[in-house]
């Protein structure tokens, strides 16, 4: 019956209109079966009206599965099927006895199979039709139609056996068919939600993929957007995170800071660069927080050298008292380091120390990056010439102010005046210390 089943169906179809059309095909399959199997009985106890009728019956019942191959609407096959057979049941009761004809009871069958095959309406229609074509024939038609018995008498008994099974088991067949209909329904409902259930196993776990997949991104922009933050200014950064791009700036009210060590070229030559680049970095790392802690923005270092500049990215009017403050606090550090250093050295014969010198102007640079590979923040301006001289002619463990500086702390600080000093392409410059 495969074959046949496979015959009815199209890829049009969804997977409702197949049920359906499997159901017809079976049904159908069993109707023709039937009507042969009573077609030989019908020629047995001599009932030939009820051979032909079986023949015409089996080649228009045979016409659903055209209907079917065809893409008619199966709703108009569904009913196809129990119109001829209700005109076969009227035809055969015609020849066998009228209302006491065996055949009779199958009408019965009509409003099952279109139940089966249709929708519930259409049952009800036709339960409805029967009965009062029924009622018509018995109050009106019977009394003028004149109807026969068309097989040989003796054969009653067994015309009426036969019909009742043949109605019995047809009803069995048809609730197997249907049961069998239901249970494949629920096969490829249940494969389908299997299915379902592991694709939405799969999509969770490239959720889960996917989540961790962007955790992990978010994770790396955050370490970039904190190493980009630790080379550039944080505005700086954002415009080239934004725009690609910065211009360089101008800014009139800043203070730059300056220190090298004393004696770094002589040290180098005793110790290893691994452990001159050790002792440095501890330096430097403490550098570090000190501008940071007072809002300087550290440029670079070159060599033994430390830049930093307060005032900039955002201005401040404080910013030659910050500057003072970051570098008093670098001397501190200088101190009780080489102090710390020194008594480590008695006792464990440790690395040698440096002294400190430090310089800072106050004046106006241009700040910003130029070129468009490896990014670098730097300042420029004969302010920075100047705080780079200062730095250089001061005492070593002195904060030397040039006279721009000492001017804007001088009420804060106690200073120095250390006279005029002389400073390489500058001349002579007014230089001051903090005590």
């Amino acid at each position: 019956m495969q074959w046949l089943e496979n015959l009815c169906q199209h890829n049009q179809y969804t997977f409702k209109d197949i049920s359906r059309s499997r159901l017809i095909c079976r049904g159908n399959t069993i109707t023709i079966v039937y009507m042969i199997f009573y077609g030989i009985i019908s020629f047995l106890i001599g009932f030939h009206h009820g051979v032909w009728i079986q023949i015409w019956l089996v080649c228009l019942f045979a016409v659903a599965f055209i209907l079917l191959k065809q893409r008619v609407a199966l709703d108009l096959v569904g009913n196809y099927i129990p119109a001829i057979g209700f005109i076969g049941v009227v035809s055969l009761c015609f020849y066998s006895g009228g209302l006491d004809s065996p055949v009779l009871p199958w009408i019965s069958l009509v409003p099952i199979v279109s139940l089966l095959f249709t929708h519930q309406r259409w049952a009800i229609g036709w339960l409805i039709f029967i009965l009062a074509f029924i009622l018509i024939y018995r109050i009106y038609l019977m009394p003028l139609i004149q109807v026969e018995i068309g097989y040989n008498n003796r054969y009653k008994d067994f015309f009426y056996l036969s019909s009742l099974f043949g109605l019995i088991s047809t009803y069995l067949l048809f609730n197997l068919i249907y049961k069998r209909s239901i249970i494949q329904i629920n096969e490829v409902l249940e494969s389908k939600n299997l299915e379902i259930e592991l694709q939405n196993t799969a999509l969770q776990d490239q959720s889960r993929h996917i989540k961790t997949h962007l955790e992990q991104i978010e994770v790396e922009k955050a370490k970039s957007d904190e190493l980009l933050k630790n080379i550039l200014p944080e505005n700086i950064a954002e415009s080239l995170k934004v725009n690609g791009k910065t211009e360089a700036k101008l800014y009139e009210n800043v203070s730059i800071l300056f220190t090298d060590f004393v004696g770094f070229t002589k040290y180098c030559e005793t110790i290893s660069p691994q452990k001159l680049i050790s002792i440095l970095h501890q330096y430097f790392q403490a550098f570090d927080d000190i501008t940071e802690k007072y809002g300087l923005e550290k440029i670079k270092t070159i060599g033994d050298a430390y830049m930093a500049v307060s005032g900039l990215p955002d201005s401040s009017p404080d910013h030659a008292v910050n500057a003072v403050k970051a570098a008093i606090e670098m001397r501190h550090f200088v101190e009780n380091y080489n102090a710390n250093a020194g008594k480590s050295e008695q006792e464990h014969h440790s690395s040698p120390t440096f002294q400190v010198r430090i310089g800072i102007h106050s004046g106006t640079v241009i700040a910003g990056i130029i070129g468009n590979k490896k990014f670098a923040f730097d300042i420029w301006g004969d302010a920075v010439n100047i705080a780079a001289r200062i730095q250089q002619i001061g005492a070593p463990q002195k904060v030397s102010l040039s006279q721009t500086t000492y001017s804007l702390v001088k009420d804060l600080f106690p200073c120095e005046y250390q006279g005029k000093i002389n400073a390489k392409n500058k001349g002579d410059l007014d230089l001051y210390t903090i005590r």
